[in-house]
């Protein structure tokens, strides 16, 4: 038999709280969301009304706003050649020099990580290509010395270009350092020729042969994925060959072309030509790396899916709720990039500057009262 309650004025009136049990009804006064009743929140009234919107809340918590760029360098056997116009400095130095230098000027300000391709190991000989997370450092701040200190003074006797999977190992990467991708990310990728580790090598000589032709595709895909790839290439000389094409030895492959192809693809090519970063222009990179923007430059966040009432998520940014505003005149609130598809809203001002200085935002979506649904 359902119990029976005393008006609300009653209630008030007599100062009781006996609303305030975790049961009380729309419509009933209440302290907090924990006073009404499972499917019904506390409003600004006092009232249990609002409905609830249960497991959709999202919190963005930033330990850093900093981008986050893996260096992916390819330490192999060639490396160990001579550069073409400086005989007395091999590859490998030269990839050295560039890396001190990158790391030591943008470590402070961007979260580095490093990949080395292949993975060092016994068996190098007979599996030239092989690669793992054994030669990774996540990205992280204040890390140049580490990554520094990771390269080896000396590249290796037998190893190749397994650029592919230092690619998927440096996204994978990401993944556990920044799982909901909220911070801008991009991959710096050094490397001489050949290309090889193709995936249509069917043995070891092959393996060597043969030119990656999927590579060009994947570090497109990366791309296109948010994570843009910077090419550097190291004693890249233009000769006989031609464009990358199924079957090709790196060889048949002008290694300037296929290193045009790998900038372009990468969409974060050098201006000019060539259209990749030669092994002693680090400090061009250096200026396009530091333009790379903060995490929430233009505080914006983009949401998963489109919500059932767009209008009425609250932002809590530290102590302050914060709601949707026509516009930013105030500095205060939130707005809708585009009111016809809310997807991605925009942080006035001052509640941007809120959420740096606190770097936790949660998004949490509110229901209209039952009464109000058709």
């Amino acid at each position: 038999m359902p119990r029976r309650r005393p008006p609300r004025l009653a209630l008030a009136a007599l100062g009781l709280a006996a609303c305030f049990t975790g049961e009380a009804l729309q419509g009933e006064p209440c302290a907090s969301d924990a006073d009404c009743g499972t499917e019904l929140r506390c409003t600004a009234d006092r009232l249990c009304g609002e409905r609830r919107c249960p497991d959709s809340v999202r919190t963005l918590s930033l330990p850093s706003f900093a981008p986050q760029v893996t260096i992916l360098v390819t330490y192999t056997t060639s490396m160990n050649e001579a550069l073409t116009d400086d005989p007395g400095t091999t590859r490998w130095q030269q990839v050295l020099a560039f890396v001190d230098a990158l790391a030591r000027a943008l470590g402070d300000r961007i979260d580095l990580g490093l990949q080395v391709v292949p993975t060092v190991g016994l068996m190098n000989e007979y599996q030239p290509c092989k690669t793992d997370a054994r030669a990774r450092i996540l990205p992280a701040a204040d890390q140049a010395g580490a990554i520094i200190a990771a390269l080896p003074a000396a590249p290796l006797k037998i190893g190749e270009h397994a650029l592919r999977a230092g690619l998927d190992l440096s996204l994978a990467g990401f993944d556990l350092t920044d799982p909901d991708h909220l911070r801008p990310r991009a991959i710096v990728l050094i490397s001489d020729p050949p290309l090889n580790c193709s995936d249509a090598a069917g043995d070891p000589e092959q393996t060597v042969a043969l030119f990656d032709n999927q590579l060009i595709p994947r570090v497109a895909s990366t791309a296109r994925a948010g994570v843009p790839v910077f090419i550097v290439g190291i004693d890249i000389q233009p000769d006989k060959g031609g464009l990358p094409h199924p079957g090709a030895t790196w060889r048949e492959v002008d290694a300037q072309l296929a290193f045009d192809a790998l900038a372009d693809a990468g969409r974060r090519p050098r201006a000019g030509s060539p259209r990749f970063y030669r092994g002693d222009e680090v400090d061009a990179l250096i200026a396009d790396l530091a333009a790379l923007p903060q995490a929430f430059s233009h505080c914006r966040v983009t949401l998963e899916d489109r919500p059932a009432y767009a209008d009425l998520l609250v932002l809590h940014v530290g102590a302050h709720d914060h709601h949707v505003q026509p516009d930013c005149s105030s500095g205060h609130g939130w707005r809708w990039l585009d009111p016809d598809a809310p997807t991605v809203l925009e942080l006035c001002p001052a509640t941007c500057a809120e959420f740096r200085a606190d770097q936790t935002l949660t998004i949490e979506p509110r229901c209209l009262p039952e009464t109000s649904r058709n």
